[in-house]
């Protein structure tokens, strides 16, 4: 028996992190992406965890999986079209969350994916 798994995190999703190794990639993204399209094309395997917030993921993720820290930018978020200096809440609350984990709050801007190369869509 597993203790201590956060209980959002399902099977195929503890299949995919458990998968990872050094320098794989994990994109954690919100209802608006469109990541069946990508995974397809990129061969990426989709996990969806339904009626979980993207921070909450990046939370449960973080308790089992920390971010490399070989690479310079571990994680990466998306950029506001127009206004490249802006911090959308969803951003902040992100930084919070890698910051309340203990990880390097280093934002670049892009998809958010950490690395950890295979990637995994959560």
């Amino acid at each position: 028996m597993l203790k201590n798994i956060p209980p959002l995190l399902t099977p195929d999703a503890l299949h995919a992190l458990a998968s990872m190794g050094h320098g794989d990639d994990v994109a954690i993204v919100d209802a608006n992406f469109p990541a069946a399209r990508l995974a397809q094309l990129g061969g990426a395997r989709l996990v969806q965890l339904a009626g979980a917030t993207a921070p909450e993921v990046l939370k449960a993720v973080l308790q089992l999986l920390p971010l490399d820290n070989f690479v310079p930018d571990a994680a990466w978020t998306m950029q506001v079209v127009g206004d490249a200096t802006a911090v959308p809440e969803p951003v902040a609350e992100f930084a919070a969350v890698l910051q309340q984990s203990g990880e390097r709050v280093l934002l670049r801007w892009s998809v958010l994916i950490f690395t950890s190369g295979h990637s995994r869509l959560l």
